[in-house]
């Protein structure tokens, strides 16, 4: 087994995995599939450690909290693209608000 690093873009055989385009993951899925694909693997467990709190301290109004929920998670998802497009890198926690507000935040951030 010979020893080429992760960071030269070889495995421990000594293959590359770089394709035409360059090295990096390679897309396979649209964006439907990727949203499909979450909703089937986190959708029927999602619920089941929450719908009894969630059920009583609502008080019978459990799919008005999902709405409320699916409201601010849609002020993430807006808040991370315009992120992505302003800082086209890795996108993490850390790299936006080190970029954004100071790499002290990033750092305690991410």
């Amino acid at each position: 087994m010979s020893n080429v690093s992760a960071a030269s873009g070889g495995t421990a055989t000594g293959e590359t995995h770089e394709g035409k385009s360059g090295p990096g993951f390679k897309p396979v899925l649209s964006l439907t599939a990727l949203d499909l694909f979450g909703l089937a693997f986190v959708g029927p467990t999602a619920p089941y450690t929450f719908f009894g709190v969630g059920a009583v301290q609502s008080r019978g109004h459990f799919a008005l909290v999902y709405l409320l929920a699916i409201v601010a998670v849609s002020f993430t998802a807006s808040s991370y693209g315009k992120m992505a497009a302003a800082f086209p890198e890795a996108g993490s926690t850390y790299a936006y608000a080190s970029k954004a507000i100071h790499p002290a935040v990033g750092y305690l951030a991410g």
